[in-house]
């Protein structure tokens, strides 16, 4: 056999011993779908002015919530954060801007084609809502808002943040949990159901997360999902020491279940209401397998790489 193929056999070894040692990075997990970032909105909740370009001039227009870095948990930021960004655009809408950008676990609301407008001489704004404490939450201001008549881009809403998964952190397995519904102007949640047709329908959700320095984009479901079964109840939040919502929901069907090293926008959509109320979010919770790899592992496969190259040469 001569030299070269002798080399050849034996770089053949390292790189199936490196590719295997890549496979097993793969398989190390912590925190098994357990909660990477949540916020039930207990703190002080205002509405915020946001610099927002429309692509002919830009205004500045109170579609953000602050509601407190106070108010988020943040299960290990070494893995997982919130991130605060300049800019963000949105279809042909551009939030946020150098003097004024977006801060650190802000929310900001818009409605289905990234504006902030469905045409009409009010435009629709976000506004925080709470009666009690500390169970506050937020909505929009308008009770157009994903409307099952409205044929404008109000047909759709969403409250939207930016996170940020850190390098050499895998998410698999997403899941997110809200309390959501129709929310009174005095922050009593209305009665409703999740019944298409009904009198009293609450919307429909959907879950959208889009990649801001990446191609990922997907929703969880393929078609906004009905609320489900439903708890009856106009029971003001925080009144009497209760929580009652009118649907709680869980997003897991997600089309695309892996995130990697990035920044992310994630969007809580709802549709298809037929009531008058504001549409409302309680209670948020982003749900991960966090995939990372471990120290020793990286060092093991530090090495064959090392005494890959060396045996070439």
């Amino acid at each position: 056999m001569s030299i070269i193929n002798r080399k050849s056999d034996r770089f053949g070894m390292v790189a199936f011993a490196v590719m295997a040692g890549l496979s097993m990075v793969g398989s190390v997990q912590q925190a098994s779908g357990a909660v990477v970032l949540s916020t039930a909105f207990a703190g002080s909740n205002a509405s915020d002015t946001v610099p927002v370009n429309d692509g002919v001039s830009t205004t500045a227009r109170p579609v953000g919530i602050n509601v407190g870095l106070s108010s988020w948990s943040v299960a290990n930021a070494a893995e997982v954060d919130l991130s605060g960004i300049t800019t963000m655009t949105v279809g042909t809408h551009t939030y946020g801007s150098i003097a004024d950008p977006i801060d650190k676990g802000k929310w900001l609301l818009m409605l289905g084609n990234g504006s902030y407008s469905d045409g009409a001489s009010t435009p629709i704004n976000a506004s925080s809502l709470s009666n009690g404490t500390p169970n506050n939450h937020i909505a929009f201001n308008s009770a157009g808002v994903a409307r099952s008549t409205t044929t404008t881009a109000a047909a759709v809403g969403a409250f939207s943040f930016v996170f940020e998964v850190k390098s050499g952190v895998t998410l698999t397995g997403l899941s997110a949990n809200f309390d959501a519904g129709q929310v009174a102007t005095n922050g009593t949640w209305y009665a409703a159901n999740a019944a298409t047709g009904s009198s009293n329908t609450n919307p429909f959700y959907n879950v959208r997360i889009v990649g801001l320095n990446n191609s990922t984009n997907f929703d969880f479901y393929s078609a906004f999902q009905a609320a489900g079964a439903t708890t009856q109840s106009t029971t003001s939040i925080g009144g009497a020491g209760a929580d009652v919502v009118p649907f709680a929901a869980t997003a897991i069907d997600q089309t695309n279940s892996s995130l990697v090293a990035g920044l992310y926008r994630l969007e809580v959509r709802f549709s298809n209401k037929n009531m008058g109320q504001r549409t409302g979010l309680d209670d948020f919770a982003l749900n991960a397998t966090v995939v990372i790899p471990e120290p020793a592992t990286l060092g093991a496969l530090a090495g064959l790489a090392v005494l890959g190259l060396r045996r070439r040469h």
